[in-house]
């Protein structure tokens, strides 16, 4: 068979018999582009080595022995001529049966089967591999994927993004895609869940989103509720909580398209237009739990929190001619847990929301320090001035743009230049250019 990575494994005893060196080898042929060995000398058969094979008591050493991977790059190589490199027989060369970054992973028994079964736990350390990658990292990428229960969406493409090789970087994204369809599938079964509302308006520019960002960014997730609502996350003494993972609405006419699981989702400058109102009751809806219209698939929020900013103040929203009723709107309003008003100044939070959508009950008020987020921030740049220094002063310019049609290069659609005010304008026309 011909492919472009193996794995085998050999004993020690083997290699040095035949005289083989595992590093010279595998230095000795350019066609392996990258590679990687492990050497085992602590490993003990198991209960299952044993019911395979009466001689091998459980308990007892493994001779020692080395797991080792080859990759050709975009050649592929006949298994064959891998063994006779290694002076091995051809059936103990192996395919890779799932993908590469599984296999590293058991050449330090880090796979879930041999954690099971009780095998020797090897270190990082002591796989040795070519400097143009690191197996670690790709290995250590199929633990994360698909576990939701303790890695976010955000946390797992971290790790699948630092693969150094385009193609397995290729096939963890696609497994990655496919894990968080189904997770997506799989908790939308849930009748009964527990999210959070806020609704944050203000004139554009406040800082409604900003404030949102910070708010998540800087909150506890075991603040915004019962915990055993939530997915459960690792602590221990170096991290006694984590952050809120979250994540922002897309077009107005796809909003949950951009929706990858997190804890959070901000919907940014919503309208009432953005949403029928008895398809947004569903989803507010704690007791139902009811997915979204997007362009490819439906999908369902699965987090704790959502936050809805809006330059609209609620009491407005579903106003129009076809306004939905009292009944509706009231519904509407029982779903918000927390009503935010942003200006310039300051930020009020309101604890209630009366049957006209606007808000009630006890204020608290804190200053709005949203705009400290952007002091380092790096500066807009002056589009003005690089145009200017990239093509001179005004004169500079036009005469560059005459010579160019003196030259016969073609300019688009320009005709002629206007002079106003010491100010160079360019009028265009449809028309072409005539020699």
């Amino acid at each position: 068979m011909k492919l472009k990575h193996f794995w085998f494994s050999v004993s020690e005893s083997h290699l040095k018999e035949q005289g083989v060196s595992v590093l010279n080898t595998l230095f000795s042929y350019k066609t392996i582009k990258k590679w990687a060995y492990i050497y085992h000398d602590k490993d003990c058969y198991t209960l299952k080595d044993e019911m395979l094979n009466s001689e091998h008591k459980a308990g007892t050493h493994k001779p020692s022995h080395y797991h080792i991977y080859v990759n050709f790059g975009k050649q592929s190589v006949d298994h064959e001529l891998l063994a006779s490199w290694f002076k091995v027989i051809p059936e103990s060369i192996k395919r890779i049966e799932t993908t590469a970054a599984n296999c590293l992973l058991y050449f330090v028994h880090g796979t879930a089967e041999a954690i099971a079964e009780g095998k020797y736990q090897y270190q990082w350390s002591e796989v040795y591999h070519s400097s143009n990658w690191s197996p670690q990292v790709q290995a250590e990428t199929v633990q994360y994927i698909g576990n939701f229960e303790r890695f976010s969406y955000r946390e797992q493409i971290e790790k699948v993004h630092k693969i150094s090789d385009t193609t397995e970087r290729i096939k963890a994204q696609d497994m990655l895609d496919k894990a968080l369809a189904t997770e997506l599938k799989y908790r939308a079964t849930d009748i009964d869940r527990y999210i959070q509302v806020m609704f944050i308006t203000g004139d554009s520019g406040s800082g409604k989103t900003t404030f949102a960002r910070q708010f998540v960014e800087k909150a506890n997730y075991f603040d915004l509720g019962p915990r055993e609502y939530w997915r459960k996350a690792p602590l221990d003494k170096d991290h006694p909580f984590r952050h809120l993972d979250y994540g922002v609405s897309g077009a107005s006419n796809d909003v949950f398209e951009s929706y990858k699981g997190e804890d959070v989702f901000i919907l940014d400058d919503m309208r009432d237009d953005s949403f029928l109102i008895t398809d947004l009751l569903k989803f507010l809806d704690n007791h139902t739990n009811s997915s979204v219209k997007v362009r490819f698939a439906n999908k369902c929020f699965i987090g704790c929190l959502l936050i809805i900013t809006s330059t609209v103040p609620l009491s407005k929203w579903y106003r129009g001619g076809n306004s939905p009723g009292r009944e509706s709107l009231k519904q509407l309003y029982r779903r918000i847990n927390t009503y935010v008003e942003v200006d310039c100044k300051e930020i009020k939070f309101y604890s209630d929301i009366d049957d006209f959508g606007e808000p009630c009950g006890e204020v608290r008020i804190m200053p709005n320090r949203t705009k400290e987020y952007y002091k380092n921030k790096p500066e807009r740049i002056d589009l003005v001035s690089v145009a200017f220094d990239t093509f001179g002063d005004n004169g500079d310019f036009v005469s560059s743009l005459d010579e160019s049609f003196e030259n016969g290069i073609p300019l688009s659609s320009l005709e002629k230049q206007i002079s106003i005010d010491d100010e160079v304008f360019f009028e265009t026309s449809e028309k072409k250019r005539k020699d």
